[in-house]
């Protein structure tokens, strides 16, 4: 945590994203794609919860899985993130489908905003997890 609380930026989320090695000009597209998916979030009916938040853990578990896959290789340089989002992206629209069956608006930038979201969150990680250190 001490490596993302010295990071520049104003949140967690901006934090993270350099870190990650995210170009500036992307957070702000970031903070869009959280915002849109925010309104989808508040839209839903409240029988959509529960599955809204299985559907937030498959999103978040199929990036740590990406990030694994990515900080696992030995080329694994820093601010891995835009690697990560680009193996990341095919899986967004199967993940959507299979939780949000009939809905068409829960897009592949609505799963970004979820995890942009999570991100701010502390519960993705966009770089290279320090050795012996905490997920944040």
């Amino acid at each position: 945590m001490q490596e993302i609380a010295s990071a520049p930026g104003k949140t967690l989320l901006d934090k993270k994203a350099c870190l990650g090695g995210f170009d500036p000009t992307r957070r702000q597209n970031m903070y869009q794609q959280r915002a849109v998916a925010g309104i989808l979030r508040r839209e839903l009916r409240p029988g959509d919860n529960p599955k809204w938040e299985v559907f937030k853990t498959a999103l978040l578990d199929r990036q740590i899985s990406c990030m694994e896959a990515i900080c696992g290789e030995k080329d694994c340089a820093d601010g891995p993130g835009p690697r990560i989002l680009q193996i990341l992206r095919p899986h967004l629209p199967l993940l959507a489908k299979e939780h949000f069956p009939d809905r068409t608006d829960v897009t592949d930038q609505v799963c970004l905003g979820v995890l942009w979201d999570e991100t701010d969150e502390c519960r993705a990680l966009w770089h290279r997890p320090t050795l012996g250190g905490t997920r944040a």
